[in-house]
């Protein structure tokens, strides 16, 4: 599914093991030396790379930017005609792919930095567990990963789960307007309504939503993993980041994490941000409190 309306002419994909991976890089930072640090970059659900695209006039170091599709958005999937539309991407072909991606651009693939946004916040913490030692600077915004809804496990690996996003998927006219129904009797907030009707109004984006849950369904590391990948001392500084204002993935979300680590080198802070963080206005706050702190 596409969603750029003005798709990057630096986008190109590297295919490997079954998969394909679509991705644009770019120079970013200063001008002023050279650029063999990869900056590996993921988007939002349902958004293009291109919104990444955003980091080449704030990253403050000169570095190759690559803006990575996830599967199931734009050209990024499974290519192998023996894997199934829905097949689960392992979290270390994943990063046999952004490496060898590296490795193209000229970067050393042993040693780069990290951003991820949203669902894109979840994919970069798979690759930080990993392999925690490939990574200096991880700058995780809005980070999907760190609480699991009990229906997302339901829906994505029982058959009772498919057996009910079927039901969705073929009565959601129905189902979209009893949400509306109990929106207007107060029952459900404008917020969640609005989610829902995002995800689930035409018949592509439930489609999208179906494919992108289950090619994802192996990245979601348990959060003893994230610990033990953060207070390992392999990496050098990380950074999440919340938008105050966020109902999507509130602040709330990092609590029992935050809890249990005490590593100085990760840091949490609250911006002046819903949960659309890549934006102009928000990355300035952003960088302020990650860079000059």
């Amino acid at each position: 599914m596409e969603f750029a309306e003005q798709p990057s002419p630096a986008r190109t994909a590297l295919d490997h093991a079954g998969w394909r991976l679509e991705y644009a890089a770019v120079n970013a930072g200063p001008d002023d030396g050279p650029r063999d640090r990869a900056v590996i970059a993921f988007h939002g659900f349902a958004r293009p790379l291109e919104d990444l695209l955003i980091w080449q006039g704030h990253w403050p170091a000169p570095v190759r930017l690559i803006a990575v599709h996830l599967p199931h958005h734009g050209a990024s999937g499974p290519v192998d005609p023996d894997l199934p539309s829905d097949a689960p991407l392992p979290p270390a072909t994943l990063l046999d792919l952004v490496q060898r991606i590296a490795v193209r651009e000229g970067c050393d693939p042993s040693d780069m930095d990290l951003i991820g946004y949203s669902i894109g916040g979840r994919i970069a913490l798979t690759l930080l567990v990993e392999a925690p030692e490939v990574w200096d600077r991880v700058v995780l915004l809005a980070p999907d990963g760190l609480r699991k809804a009990p229906l997302y496990d339901l829906t994505v690996h029982t058959l009772l789960g498919r057996w009910m996003w079927r039901g969705l998927d073929r009565y959601a006219p129905a189902v979209n307007a009893s949400l509306g129904r109990l929106h207007r009797w107060g029952v459900v907030p404008k917020h969640l309504l609005q989610f829902a009707l995002f995800h689930t109004e035409t018949a592509e984006m439930r489609d999208m939503v179906w494919h992108g849950w289950r090619a994802h369904r192996l990245c979601w590391p348990p959060k003893s993993a994230v610990v033990a990948a953060l207070e390992g001392g392999q990496i050098g500084r990380v950074d999440f980041c919340f938008g105050a204002k966020d109902r999507v993935i509130p602040a709330s979300n990092a609590d029992g994490l935050r809890k249990r680590l005490s590593a100085p080198a990760v840091r949490f802070h609250r911006v002046h941000s819903g949960h659309s963080m890549l934006r102009e206005d928000v990355l300035r706050e952003v960088m302020r409190v990650i860079f000059e702190a």
